[in-house]
């Protein structure tokens, strides 16, 4: 099985465990939902390495380059993680 469609299956897996999780808690689906968005949108920037400064991120790749590489293959991985979470996030904004 492809990366992506292993990363896409286990995003839909944990969008279901939060929704069942959603009836344990005393919180709304959709509170539950922007909590995780923010936290997954933060874990996607810090992996991609832009939260630091250019100066930092320079002197990374000169002393790894291949950590830009590393690094947009993490991000990547992260956004199809959450990719259903965001549609799940957006058609609930919407037609909620």
């Amino acid at each position: 099985m492809k990366k992506s469609g292993l990363l896409l299956g286990s995003g839909v897996l944990f969008l279901g465990l939060l929704y069942l999780i959603h009836f344990l808690l005393p919180y709304d689906f959709n509170d539950i939902l922007r909590v995780v968005t923010i936290i997954l949108i933060i874990a996607t920037l810090a992996l991609s390495g832009t939260m630091v400064s250019g100066d930092r991120m320079r002197a990374n790749q000169a002393i790894d380059p291949s950590s830009r590489d590393r690094n947009m293959v993490n991000s990547w991985s992260m956004l199809l993680f959450s990719l259903p979470v965001y549609i799940v996030m957006i058609v609930s904004y919407l037609w909620g």
